[in-house]
């Protein structure tokens, strides 16, 4: 039996996952992640954090403030859609 579509859909996350933490670590200190401010909700049991999953919403940043400043990520960046 062949895996399903939710299983071979979450092997795709995994890799690209994978991906963006290798890339990450080979080349680190070249780009700081801001991320927007924490959202939280209302539930029984107090405030929580509510999740962000809008890679949009962070801004990158060159780690070396003299060389310039804001960077976009092409869309066929690993990092593009990794959040």
């Amino acid at each position: 039996g062949g895996a399903t579509h939710s299983e071979r859909l979450r092997a795709v996350h995994k890799a690209a996952l994978v991906r963006a933490i290798v890339c990450a670590g080979l080349y680190p200190n070249v780009i700081h992640a801001k991320l927007p401010d924490a959202r939280y909700v209302e539930t029984a049991a107090g405030a929580v954090e509510s999740e962000n999953d809008d890679a949009k919403k962070i801004k990158y940043y060159l780690a070396d403030r003299t060389a310039g400043g804001r960077v976009f990520m092409q869309p066929s960046c690993v990092l593009f859609s990794a959040t």
